[in-house]
């Protein structure tokens, strides 16, 4: 059985955190969970051997989740939200999609004509029935290989000289895949009842400007990728 890691940002859940940790340590296929939390105010503690807790006293907002990554031991890795629990089922049937260059998600997005990021149901493309390539993904799980993570960061570097980003780290994850070689896919949820919504308090989706804020990083990204990242 192929090891893998899971890898999660904490910000103000940390409830959720207790409950996905409780259910992930039992799973025989996951060989570490790594939680990085960006809240100084809150210090996470769990006791378990394949628990790696970061507690930091600088909040780096979602670009954080690409320095989780780069801890990772396994070359598989499941980044996921902290208002979501996964069950085991669903973990293997991912990685076992994975292929090279490639990340497996259950939920994406397709970007409209004229470069807009849309919640429109025309653009969500989530609880499909068959595997369907899309523009850009949803990060609440994705799967893909450590062997991006370097990638991701040094585009991070190079095209936005490390400014923490505030939303739209997926969008900015999709077109690193896809200026690789790689394809966005998302897959069928094998175990429907295996992928369950937690509590979701301090929803970013809820934030003033949300859409507008995807569409900035999506016609950011369709110019900056356009440019050779060096690595």
């Amino acid at each position: 059985m192929e090891k893998v890691s899971v890898v999660f940002l904490s910000w103000k859940r940390p409830n959720n955190v207790r409950q996905i940790l409780d259910s992930y340590s039992q799973y025989e296929s996951i060989d570490e969970v790594i939680v990085w939390n960006n809240n100084k105010n809150i210090f996470l503690n769990y006791q378990h051997p394949r628990v790696k807790i970061v507690n930091t006293n600088v909040d780096f907002s979602l670009s954080s989740k690409f320095m989780a990554c780069s801890l990772a031991v396994n070359d598989t890795i499941i980044m996921q939200d902290d208002d979501i629990l996964v069950s085991e089922q669903n973990m293997l049937d991912m990685t076992s999609r994975l292929q090279s260059g490639d990340l497996i998600t259950y939920e994406g997005r397709m970007i409209t004509d004229t470069g807009e990021y849309s919640y429109c149901d025309a653009y969500r493309i989530s609880k499909v029935e068959e595997d369907t390539i899309v523009d850009v993904t949803l990060t609440r799980c994705v799967c893909f290989e450590k062997r991006i993570v370097p990638y991701v960061i040094t585009a991070h570097v190079q095209l936005m000289n490390s400014k923490p980003i505030d939303n739209g780290e997926d969008i900015f994850l999709g077109y690193c895949i896809r200026s690789r070689g790689g394809k966005i896919i998302t897959i069928p949820i094998l175990d429907k009842d295996g992928y369950v919504t937690l509590e979701e308090p301090h929803k970013i989706s809820e934030r003033p400007n949300h859409i507008q804020v995807r569409t900035d990083m999506t016609r950011f990204c369709n110019e900056a990728f356009k440019e050779k990242i060096i690595i």
